[in-house]
């Protein structure tokens, strides 16, 4: 007996005895060890199961199961056996124990009074919380797999769907029932795609190493590429089954890397072709890039420059002034600092450039101050020689003002003192340094015609309209006028012209007219007073006339023009000349 009680005690599952007498409530007779830690107690022999010190629950934990129904008592009661059922222990410490339970009623020797029974207790706590475990890894394995973005795929050996997460499915536009237990040949519309994903599948079944492979795959909105992973499957044996697989959807990175690809293209083409150069001097102020332009422009190679330190090719007596601009620039990174200096051309002359710098150093695509600099040397010339040709305009302004006012007191003296030789000849010199002056200017007049030929018929009878604005020659101009016998009438100005020329008792023959006038030029007094006076003819004087002068100073054809200072007589033959064209 103590060794069957030794065997007993030995064993891992809990072993109760039953014993029912004459119907009464069964009672514990026995048990061995295992069943003890089971139950956490240790049973006195007949003690009656209503007084065990735990509790037996069904499986929802709320129903109690009455101790007389437990399937040990039960089977030592009725003679019936409990095949196995889970059942959960409460201790009487508050532990819950899961329990697979089952019973047989034990023979019965003849004569006997008593019933017995046999029970046989596992505690599957520890299973039940791993399959639950399992189950809710699972659930949660699953649930990840269907909510995943991307697609999730099991093949087998032929390369049949087995499963397709809803990601799969909505990637090829595609339901389940179109796809599981099919090829990838056989559900897409050009077969060819399918061939190519299935010969991925075929070489990492056949070498049992996973892939990381680019698929282009047919989607209901167009061609799209995925990135697969794709591991064998293998039985417990080792021996490969199928495959598994995970896709990522790359199409917008494909697409971005294209762009930037083209992008790229682009931007170098641009700086190939571009006739500024593009340099880049690193942290260390050495050249980082050389563009194609810069080879161009300065001689020196790409490999003769790149490396090399950027402030040797700046002129000495620039260096300071570059040297400051670059720390302008480290102080303001990102904002553009434009600088001149002079860079030395292979050839040992210095170019003068211009340049805009950025420090983009902090941007670690670019690290380095990007230097768009262009070769302004010819710039600067011509610069240099249009700021010459402003001042000497502005002189020639200038020497025309002055000429023209002399002209003016030039005309009065040679006017008032033409019987006086020597005066005269005073005269005719400062004339002459006018002419000087004005040829300077550009202003010179060119006039084609449990010099004046001689004229001995100067004078005349006819009406003179005299339009003048300077005072002292409008004088002299009438007294000539009247002393060569014309009629005279006389305006200070284009206003008074054009109302003498209306109240006038008869149309002026010749209108005698300054060129330079406040309000009113000559030529528009003309045309304003021709339309009542079609037959008179027009006189310009001027000691400087833009609105008459053609390109290049010459006067345009059929205009009589008279250049300031002029003596009565040269005034009295060039109006009889005006008359008699």
């Amino acid at each position: 007996m103590k060794a069957i009680r030794a065997a007993l005690d030995a064993l891992p599952i809990g072993l109760v005895f039953a014993e029912c007498v004459r119907g009464a409530p069964a009672t514990v007779v026995g048990h061995n060890a295992a069943y003890a830690r089971i139950v956490g107690a240790r049973p006195d022999a007949s003690t009656p199961y209503d007084d065990l010190p735990y509790k037996i629950y069904r499986p929802d934990r709320m129903t109690r199961v009455p101790p007389q129904e437990w399937p040990s008592s039960h089977a030592a009661r009725t003679g019936e056996s409990v095949h196995e059922q889970e059942l959960h222990l409460l201790r009487s410490n508050g532990q819950w124990r899961v329990l697979a339970v089952s019973s047989a009623p034990l023979p019965r020797a003849p004569g006997d009074e008593a019933s017995r029974a046999v029970g046989v207790v596992l505690d599957v706590t520890d299973r039940r919380r791993a399959e639950e475990d399992l189950g809710r890894r699972g659930q949660l394995l699953r649930q990840v797999i269907d909510t995943s973005p991307d697609p999730v795929f099991a093949k087998d050996r032929e390369g049949r769907i087995l499963f397709a997460n809803p990601a799969t499915l909505a990637a090829i536009g595609k339901v389940a029932e179109q796809v599981m237990g099919r090829r990838d040949r056989e559900f897409y519309g050009d077969p060819a795609p399918g061939e190519a994903i299935e010969a991925n599948d075929r070489r990492v079944m056949e070498s049992g190493v996973e892939e990381v492979v680019e698929e282009a795959v047919p989607g209901p909105d167009g061609q799209r590429v995925f990135l697969s992973t794709k591991t064998p499957w293998r039985d417990s044996t080792g021996r490969v089954i199928g495959l598994v697989g995970i896709a990522r959807d790359i199409t917008k990175r494909k697409r971005a890397e294209e762009a930037l690809r083209r992008s790229e293209r682009r931007f170098r083409t641009l700086i190939e072709k571009s006739s500024d150069m593009l340099l880049l001097v690193d942290g260390e102020g050495k050249y980082r890039h050389w563009s194609p332009a810069a080879v161009e422009a300065l001689g020196w190679s790409v490999e003769e420059v790149e490396g090399t330190e950027a402030i040797d090719l700046i002129h000495p007596d620039d260096r300071p002034a570059v040297s400051r601009a670059f720390a302008g620039i480290a102080r303001r990174p990102g904002s553009p600092s434009r600088h001149r200096a002079r860079m030395r051309h292979k050839d040992g002359t210095w170019r003068l450039v211009e340049g805009v710098g950025r420090d983009l150093r902090g941007d670690p695509d670019i690290g380095a101050v990007v230097l768009n600099v262009r070769d302004v040397t010819d710039q600067q010339r011509i610069e240099e020689r249009l700021l010459q040709s402003n001042k000497l305009e502005s002189i020639g302004r200038m020497a025309g003002g002055i000429a023209h006012d002399f002209n003016n007191l030039l005309t009065v003296i040679l006017c008032s003192v033409e019987s006086e030789g020597k005066a005269l000849e005073a005269g005719g010199r400062a004339r002459e340094l006018t002419q000087h002056l004005l040829a300077f200017a550009r202003r010179h007049v060119v006039d084609p015609e449990k010099e004046l030929a001689p004229s001995p018929a100067t004078s005349g009878t006819r009406t003179v309209l005299l339009v003048e604005d300077d005072a002292g020659v409008r004088e002299v101009t009438a007294r000539a006028l009247r002393a060569g016998g014309y009629q005279v009438v006389v305006a200070a100005g284009a206003e008074r012209a054009i109302q003498v020329a209306q109240v006038a008792g008869s149309t002026p023959a010749v209108l005698v007219t300054d060129v330079i006038m406040p309000t009113m030029s000559g030529p528009e007094l003309a045309g304003r007073l021709r339309p009542g006076c079609p037959a008179m003819r027009v006189l310009y004087v001027s000691g400087h006339a833009h609105e008459v002068i053609g390109r290049h100073g010459v006067l345009d054809p059929g205009v009589a023009f008279l250049a300031k200072p002029f003596t009565p007589r040269s005034l009295l033959a060039k109006v009889r000349e005006v008359i008699d064209a």
